[in-house]
């Protein structure tokens, strides 16, 4: 599996779940677009061309919304931006 940098984003005045998140991956010189919903519940949906990137970033999601309501936040961040190094 190859390093990935995800680069997503959702709407700033939108406050309730379901959050639409949107943006790309970028895997070696490969971009690939993705539109990721986190519903109220925690769950996320995931569309992307490729199963594995759909899957890692349904992971990176859930975890930011596990984070989220830990720290007691209204809302997840606006913004998501992460590197994850190649899994071998």
């Amino acid at each position: 599996m190859s390093a990935l940098k995800v680069e997503l984003s959702r709407d700033a005045q939108s406050q309730a779940a379901p959050f639409t998140y949107v943006g790309t991956v970028h895997r070696g010189p490969e971009k690939i677009q993705v539109e990721a919903i986190l519903h109220e519940d925690g769950t996320v949906t995931v569309t992307a061309a490729d199963k594995d990137v759909a899957d890692r970033v349904r992971l990176l999601i859930r975890a930011v919304y596990k984070q989220t309501v830990a720290e007691g936040l209204p809302a997840p961040p606006r913004k998501i931006v992460r590197w994850r190094e190649e899994r071998v």
